[in-house]
């Protein structure tokens, strides 16, 4: 059976109190050279928390982006009650 090497409740603890909430590749880097950790086998703890390329910002997670999404629900189109019109598109005739 699969043993985790470090539980990802500590790994998020132990980053966030070193680098903050917000951490980047060379902060991951940092933090594997020390432990002795793998850096692939770190980020794979990370991946719901990854914002772009490089950087994971450590309080936000997928879960609550979905959450604040769902909060500001766009209204129906009937309730914008948009009318399209076609613009005039005739011009006047010049003798």
């Amino acid at each position: 059976m699969f043993q985790p090497i470090v539980k990802k409740s500590e790994l998020i603890s132990d980053l966030t109190n070193l680098y903050g909430s917000k951490i980047t590749t060379a902060d991951v880097k940092g933090y594997c050279a020390s432990h002795g950790y793998k850096y692939y086998t770190i980020t794979r703890y990370l991946k719901e928390f990854k914002v772009t390329r490089g950087k994971w910002n450590l309080k936000v997670t997928a879960k609550k982006v979905a959450q604040i999404e769902k909060s500001f629900e766009a209204p129906p189109d009937s309730a914008l009650n948009l009318k399209l019109t076609r613009p005039d598109t005739s011009y006047p005739v010049i003798s």
